[in-house]
């Protein structure tokens, strides 16, 4: 998939009735979506199965999940990511970087489910998420870098509020 707007001329991708959304499976295929807005999605907007895929500049909302990533080396970068019951969801074995982006006004921002994996989410705004910013749960080997973000305070107590952790 090469999906790519310009600031001035974004993709739209969309539907006024439910539509089933995008999902890339292929192993061997480079996914670019660049300047993209996906939404009105019943179920998973962006879908990634297999593959390798650039996420930039593009927005992801008003879809049961944003993202839900089983793949392996997913870089995202310059995108809001909103209005969605959870905004990005990743799992197992999975390696996933999230910079300079907006995650917000989900029910959900982002879930880590299952054993192992390696999230790496800087300098992003990551705020006003209904129930949870960050939700981690399974069990298992999982690395979570989520520093420098602004999480719509600074205050450290109110932070740890907003991450459930099992």
């Amino acid at each position: 998939l090469n999906a790519q707007g310009t600031p001035g001329q974004r993709v739209l991708l969309t539907s006024d009735t439910s539509w089933g959304g995008i999902k890339i499976v292929n192993a061997s295929t480079n996914s670019v979506i660049n300047y993209v807005v996906i939404e009105n999605v019943a179920g998973t907007a962006l879908d990634v199965t297999l593959g390798t895929l650039r996420l930039s500049n593009s927005v992801v909302r008003q879809s049961t999940q944003g993202l839900w990533i089983k793949s392996n080396a997913v870089n995202m970068f310059g995108n809001e990511i909103y209005s969605n019951d959870t905004g990005i969801i990743t799992g197992e074995r999975n390696s996933v970087n999230l910079r300079l982006s907006t995650v917000r006004d989900n029910k959900i921002g982002v879930s880590i489910v299952g054993p192992e994996g390696r999230l790496t989410l800087t300098s992003n705004n990551i705020r006003n998420n209904e129930e949870f910013n960050i939700v981690i749960v399974g069990v298992g080997s999982r690395n979570v870098d989520a520093s420098e973000n602004w999480w719509g305070t600074t205050d450290k107590a109110a932070i740890e509020k907003t991450i459930f952790h099992s």
